[in-house]
């Protein structure tokens, strides 16, 4: 996974649709603290700790490293490893690093050329036999940099093949572009350069990057399967509430994974890889400036490279299906390293780079609203409370279950605002009224000038209502007859980076409804993509001491929420309350609104 969030996927810009959205001799690295909850006591280890902790309950589980130097801030496992078997993560807890993985095939190439066995400008004819014509052309520079062309991949298309079948496949695939002009993030392309150092060194991937960059540098926790490891050591991924094991009861991993990812790493050795490259035992300091050049979208080898107001930030990040996800984010200037893993993700998508943003933020000194403190025990039955509460005048908070957890959900901007109260887009109300005069007018009558009259680029009015059109047009084809459309409400826009607000809007049909986002800056529209989100407000709930009283958390506004359920006399439940957390209103009955159980 590159650094573009997956949910851009689709996302469709004023400019260009963004596809979607971390030797041998040489003497091991410093030893940090090995602790199962190893916090320095610092004030950022403390705060971090702090958040991460009451992060917990809302469904946080895996580990975090955080450094300065050789100082480390914080190692500690959070949530459980093995949920079945009650086993806590700890700071030794081995984790899988995703598309992480994609640096270690960077620096081995790197490691090849200062050996003078390689340049990263060969070819693919220099190292396989019959590449096609289109083909022959492509340097590895172009495959680490994602400017190759190949196919980015498909782990259904590729399944349980060996490293020449997988290299045959990529290679008779079309290309998506000549080598060289645009960019692609492409899994395939480093299966091919694990291909290369597989032909190169006579030695397997894995073991050549535990001879000469894992075990140099004591990293023996690191590989895709290690003898030591046991069904202690390895946590569970967990994803849509479906434990995927830890899979060390599966075959070794398909070649459609080597060399892109799918390695499993400890806080520990990522700190200790992290200490490796701040010297120059491992790659020159020629190799590292090489390596660190980015080519196009921030990409360089392996890595992803941008000037921040913190200097210099080298990173990558990585999610899996199986609910994976990691983070690596190094700054140079300041030799601050932020190490990230996560075993449970999925829809929620708690971990993603929302979470590793807070906790750069928690680092950096800048102040991040906590999870609200909620009861350790369990509410005694959360599926009677499951259902859509409402006021006359239409605005609706859905109650759901949501792999095991208890959410809310805003429809509308009335509704969405109540639970926003602490954090409300100040323009979300305009922002949901001119979309919705202006999609109306396009979904009732085709007519495009009033929303075309959103957008920032005026001559994107064709290609972005020719987009609204079309979610309507597949909407029908697999959902029957088309209902209507609904502004589901404005929130500020945590997905595109733009810094303006979000506006969800939802198409009903006989059997279903889909739903878009319209991305706003500086008082248009933006961009224009399909939500992976489903819907702008979803807090996620705990109890609290307080019997039918919540609290709820919106990680990626970090914005808290009180919520009450109130019963009849017959103790059937009649109403959910918002209890305002807005500064000032300390859940006074002016703070509080009223939605009535449809």
């Amino acid at each position: 996974m590159s650094s573009i969030p997956a949910c851009l996927k689709g996302l469709l810009t004023a400019a260009a649709a963004v596809s979607v959205v971390s030797c041998s001799t040489q003497s091991p690295g410093p030893e940090p603290s090995a602790t199962t909850a190893a916090t320095a006591q610092t004030q950022p280890g403390q705060r971090l700790d702090d958040y991460l902790s009451r992060l917990v309950p809302f469904g946080f589980s895996g580990a975090v490293l955080v450094a300065r130097g050789d100082q480390i801030l914080l190692n500690k496992g959070y949530g459980l490893a093995d949920e079945a078997r009650g086993i806590p993560n700890t700071a030794e807890t081995v984790f899988q690093i995703a598309s992480v993985t994609k640096q270690f095939t960077a620096a081995a190439i790197m490691t090849l050329a200062m050996d003078g066995k390689l340049e990263t400008s060969d070819t693919l004819a220099t190292f396989f036999e019959d590449v096609p014509a289109d083909k022959q052309t492509i340097t590895l520079r172009q495959l680490l940099t994602h400017t190759s062309g190949v196919i980015a991949g498909d782990t259904e298309y590729f399944d349980n093949n060996s490293r020449d079948e997988i290299i045959e496949m990529i290679l008779s695939e079309p290309l998506d572009f000549e080598p060289g002009e645009s960019f692609l993030y492409s899994n395939m392309g480093y299966a091919l350069l694990a291909g290369v150092i597989e032909q190169v060194t006579g030695e397997s991937y894995e073991d050549y990057l535990r001879s000469r960059l894992f075990l140099p540098e004591g990293m023996t926790s690191t590989g895709y399967r290690l003898s030591s490891w046991d069904t202690d050591s390895v946590a569970h991924w967990y994803a849509g509430g479906t434990d995927n094991g830890d899979q060390l009861d599966r075959p070794y991993p398909d070649w459609n994974f080597i060399g892109s990812g799918r390695i499993r790493s400890t806080t520990e050795d990522m700190f200790r890889w992290h200490r490796a490259l701040t010297s120059e035992q491992l790659l020159s300091a020629d190799a590292k400036k090489e390596m660190y050049t980015p080519v196009e979208n921030d990409y360089a080898y392996g890595w992803v490279v941008s000037d921040t107001d913190h200097g210099l930030r080298i990173q990558h990040n990585g999610a899996s299906s199986d609910g994976a996800a990691s983070e690596f984010r190094r700054y140079v200037d300041e030799d601050v390293v932020l190490i990230l893993f996560s075993n449970r993700d999925g829809e929620q998508m708690l971990f993603g780079n929302r979470l590793a943003n807070h906790v750069d933020d928690i680092v950096h000194g800048i102040e991040i609203d906590p999870p609200p403190h909620v009861s350790s025990s369990e509410a005694a039955d959360l599926d009677e409370l499951v259902g859509i509460y409402s006021t006359q005048d239409g605005m609706e908070i859905e109650a759901q279950m949501v792999q095991g957890m208890l959410t809310v959900r805003g429809r509308g901007q009335g509704a969405v605002d109540a639970l926003y109260r602490s954090n409300r887009h100040p323009d979300g109300n305009t922002m949901s009224a001119q979309a919705d005069s202006a999609l109306l007018q396009l979904m009732e009558s085709g007519d495009t000038k009033a929303f075309g009259a959103l957008l920032v680029n005026p001559d994107r009015e064709e290609r972005f209502s020719g987009y609204v059109l079309e979610n309507r047009t597949d909407g029908e084809s697999g959902l029957g007859a088309y209902q209507g459309l609904r502004i589901l409400g404005t929130v500020d826009d945590w997905i595109s980076g733009f810094g303006g607000g979000m506006t969800l809007v939802r198409l009903d049909f006989e059997s279903g409804s889909q739903v878009f986002r319209l991305h706003w800056k500086e008082g248009g529209v933006l961009a224009i993509g399909g939500s992976s989100l489903i819907e702008p407000a979803e807090f996620w709930l705990q109890p609290t001491d307080e019997l039918d009283l919540f609290g709820g958390y919106h990680l990626p506004t970090t914005t808290s929420v009180r919520v009450r359920f109130d019963r009849d006399p017959n103790d059937e439940v009649m109403a959910l309350t918002v209890v305002s957390e807005a500064p000032g209103d300390s859940g006074s009955e002016a703070g509080q609104q009223v939605y009535l159980r449809n």
